[in-house]
C-alpha cells in the first residue's frame, strides 16, 4: 500500500542519525543479533483517525556488495550472499487506531541485526542482505 499526499512519515531522530552518518560509525553484529543504534523512530502524520492501519519497516539491499571498514571508510570486499526478498518487519504493537499511531513516535526499537544469514527472526535482520547507509 502506498501513502497518500496526505499521509506523512519522517525520523523524529533525524538529527542523531546525521551526526551517526558523518561520524562513519561502525556497529558490532553478533549471531543472537545487535539492537540497532540510534533507533529506528518516526512520527507519523495525516492518518484517518478511526481507521486501523499496521507499520511495518521496509528493509532491502541497496547492492550487490559486502563491507568492511577500513582506515576510516567502508570499502567492499566481495560479493553478498544471494538474498532473494526484501524484509519487511511488523511494529511490535500490531493493529492500531491512526490517533494511536499519530500520539507519539513510533519506534522499532525491537528491531536487531545479526550475521546469521538464516536467522528467521521476524525482528531480525540479516547483515548479509542489507547495508544501513
Amino acid at each position: 500500500m502506498s501513502i497518500s499526499e496526505s499521509e506523512r512519515v519522517r525520523l523524529s531522530n533525524e538529527t542523531l542519525w546525521k551526526q551517526f552518518n558523518s561520524l562513519t560509525t561502525e556497529m558490532v553484529v553478533t549471531k543472537n543479533g545487535r539492537k540497532m543504534f540510534p533507533k529506528i523512530e518516526y512520527v507519523v502524520e495525516g492518518l484517518d483517525p478511526n481507521q486501523h492501519y499496521a507499520l511495518f519497516l521496509h528493509i532491502e539491499r541497496i547492492d550487490d556488495n559486502r563491507y568492511k571498514y577500513v582506515s576510516g571508510e567502508w570499502m567492499s570486499c566481495g560479493k553478498a550472499d544471494v538474498v532473494d526478498t526484501v524484509k519487511r518487519v511488523g511494529h511490535q504493537d500490531g493493529v492500531l487506531m491512526g490517533s494511536a499511531w499519530m500520539r507519539s513516535p513510533v519506534c522499532f526499537d525491537r528491531v536487531k541485526i545479526t550475521n546469521n544469514p538464516s536467522d528467521t527472526s521476524p525482528s531480525n535482520v540479516s547483515s548479509h542482505s542489507f547495508i544501513v547507509s
